[in-house]
């Protein structure tokens, strides 16, 4: 999920709504959502924000500004608490195995500060 649009057609998947649908929930036209979707053209600020509270996802998702927002938010859409929690504490269950170290809780997703030689570890990108 690399571009505006195709985070904005993943997530009306998810929800399993059409354009017509969604197009009435934020006042927008179905063809400026298509062109949105097919990276035509993008949302204003102010329809970028009407997207994030609709989807309720943050608008750093939407625009894919964070790599590590964007995995986790697409990860856990569509889950309450709970099952967020238990997919958390499979990750933990996992860390421990490989003996790496647990979700810290302070956003750092139980990765180290440093990898192998003290030098910075690699990271791949949410896609």
């Amino acid at each position: 999920m690399d571009t505006i649009g195709r985070r904005l057609r993943y997530l009306r998947g998810i929800k399993g709504i059409t354009q017509d649908m969604l197009a009435e929930a934020i006042t927008e036209n179905r063809a400026s959502i298509a062109n949105w979707e097919n990276d035509r053209s993008e949302p204003s600020a102010n329809v970028i924000v009407a997207l994030a509270e609709f989807y309720e996802v943050s608008t750093d998702f939407i625009l894919g500004k964070n790599p590590e927002i964007v995995a986790e938010e697409g990860l856990f859409y569509g889950l309450d608490e709970e099952e967020q929690n238990a997919i958390r504490g499979q990750a933990d269950f996992y860390r421990y195995r490989k003996k790496l170290p647990e979700d810290s809780g302070d956003g750092s997703r139980g990765y180290p500060s440093t990898g192998k030689n003290g030098k910075e570890p690699r990271m791949k990108k949410a896609r």
